[in-house]
């Protein structure tokens, strides 16, 4: 059996509005229901676009009454440097630093009327840490996230895999999540 997730990531109040209206517009078209990842306290700098003040109140909504999934992609979308190399919001911060990035995170998104099933990290960069934060919690039904091609089970928490970020030769069978990021879609005049 093959199947297709798709995944958009990094929804915030100050997202390229063009960009997100593009893709939303062709998988209304098509009847696709996407998870979507917000970043519930954007700090990232990349983000220059202005602030939408209906982004919660409306956008989001949206977004549930179509039954889109709703994901929290970390807390602030920031990056430190880990000590095994690379960038992470999460990797290497202790068991109580993560809990209290999730909890903010989390509390955020419930405050603005959003409900979110899912869990995924910035830069797909997480730990086991991170996924036992997930699980203790009890926030989320699954993490968008891990290599596999079919959903798995690690650490008490169900994983839906996200092999791709571009694409690449599929198999006739699996689960293929293909993560898109509406703000930095080329944009059509």
């Amino acid at each position: 059996m093959l199947s297709y997730i798709i995944r958009l990531d990094d929804a915030t109040p100050k997202m390229n509005p063009l960009g997100w209206q593009a893709v939303e517009d062709i998988l209304d078209k098509y009847g696709v229901k996407p998870i979507v990842g917000i970043i519930p306290d954007n700090r990232d700098p990349l983000f220059t676009w202005p602030e939408d003040p209906d982004f919660w109140t409306e956008t989001v909504q949206r977004w549930q009454n179509k039954g889109w999934t709703i994901a929290m992609h970390g807390c602030h979308h920031v990056y430190h440097n880990c000590i095994r190399g690379g960038h992470s919001e999460f990797i290497d911060l202790d068991y109580d630093a993560q809990k209290a990035l999730i909890h903010k995170g989390y509390d955020i998104l419930i405050q603005h009327g959003a409900d979110p099933d899912c869990f995924f990290a910035p830069g797909h960069s997480f730990d086991e840490i991170t996924v036992d934060v997930c699980r203790d919690s009890g926030f989320f039904r699954f993490i968008s996230d891990g290599y596999a091609l079919y959903p798995f089970r690690e650490r008490d928490m169900l994983f839906f895999p996200s092999i791709f970020d571009t694409p690449h030769r599929i198999l006739p069978f699996g689960v293929y999540t293909f993560v898109l990021h509406p703000s930095f879609t080329p944009e059509k005049e």
